[in-house]
């Protein structure tokens, strides 16, 4: 077999770097699942407002504790509420926590493009 035929070294080198290139740029492509192309940017104003908006009175219980709370949101680009946690307060693990996620859970901002949001924000319970 004649020398000049089998592999160097650079071209192995060469060979890597062009493979490694390609599979880089075939992962660097946006991602289709759950996003929406066109229209606008997720509204952070809407949303703050959204989640204000909640009413929280139906999860009030005759011995539920009164004060601050923190509630995680995701927003899937559709604008509905995707996921939900309260992870803040007195009433995580208790039927009033489960009452607040399903309120907070209604929460809806305009569509946007992009993948989902997920914004938090402080509220008040019973006050």
């Amino acid at each position: 077999m004649r020398a000049s035929l089998l592999p160097t070294p650079v071209t192995i080198a060469l060979f890597a770097c062009v493979a490694v290139f390609a599979s880089t740029t075939a992962d660097a492509q946006p991602k289709k699942k759950g996003n929406v192309e066109a229209g606008p940017e997720f509204d952070r104003i809407a949303a703050a407002t959204a989640i204000n908006e909640v009413d929280l009175s139906k999860c009030k219980a005759t011995n539920a504790a009164k004060g601050d709370g923190h509630v995680t949101i995701t927003f899937a680009p559709a604008g509905d509420a995707s996921d939900v946690k309260i992870d803040k307060g007195p009433w995580i693990g208790t039927p009033v926590a489960k009452c607040m996620t399903k309120a907070f859970k209604k929460a809806k901002v305009p569509a946007f493009k992009g993948d989902a949001v997920t914004v938090g924000k402080t509220f008040k319970f019973g006050e």
